[in-house]
């Protein structure tokens, strides 16, 4: 994985500013095709543009790119695939994603954002499927991808390293509980609109 960033990360900025925005473009896209290197992609962001700017880029990026994915998902998924869930009594995971997905808070909804191991595809056309507002999943995914960004910044592509480093476990955990106390203020200011 290591080489391949690597290699994707030469040729991009081989391409100089163009390459930044083919990235940026990328991170977009990934919303929709999951197998796409999101970490690769920061990472050329971060090289590109500088860490500041990198992660506003990559930030504001993925998050578009998710709103619309979940926007796409409502619109046009949620009743024909609802209803076919409901004649296909084998596919109810899905209504057990949907109906998790209607009952979890903002700051529930923000911390499993915020993990990048999270799929994001998933949460984003499931937010879609589901009953929740769009403003209590953009205050979600405000919170949780700036702190999944953060993370992915922070680790690089060398997870391995991070796990032999307490200070970097810390410096994640702070991050996790930065997330998580945004989220419950966020909750709290949005409760009569959620």
């Amino acid at each position: 994985m290591e080489e391949f960033v690597n290699n994707v990360i030469t040729f991009i900025y081989s391409l100089g500013l163009t390459g930044g925005i083919i990235s940026v473009f990328l991170i977009f896209v990934e919303a929709f095709i999951p197998m796409l290197p999101l970490i690769a992609f920061v990472t050329v962001n971060i090289v590109i543009f500088g860490t500041a700017l990198g992660f506003v880029l990559s930030s504001i990026a993925t998050i578009v790119g998710g709103s619309v994915v979940f926007m796409l998902s409502r619109t046009f998924l949620k009743e024909k695939v609802l209803n076919y869930v409901d004649k296909h009594p084998k596919l109810k995971i899905i209504k057990s994603l949907k109906n998790g997905l209607d009952k979890i808070s903002l700051s529930g909804l923000s911390l499993i954002i915020a993990s990048p191991f999270t799929p994001s595809f998933v949460i984003n056309v499931g937010g879609g499927l589901s009953n929740m507002s769009f403003l209590k999943y953009i205050f979600s995914m405000l919170i949780g991808k700036f702190c999944m960004i953060y993370f992915i910044v922070f680790i690089g592509t060398n997870i391995v390293e991070v796990f032999h480093n307490p200070i970097a476990i810390i410096k994640i955990l702070i991050a996790f509980l930065f997330a998580y106390i945004l989220s419950i203020i966020a909750n709290k200011i949005t409760k009569k609109y959620i």
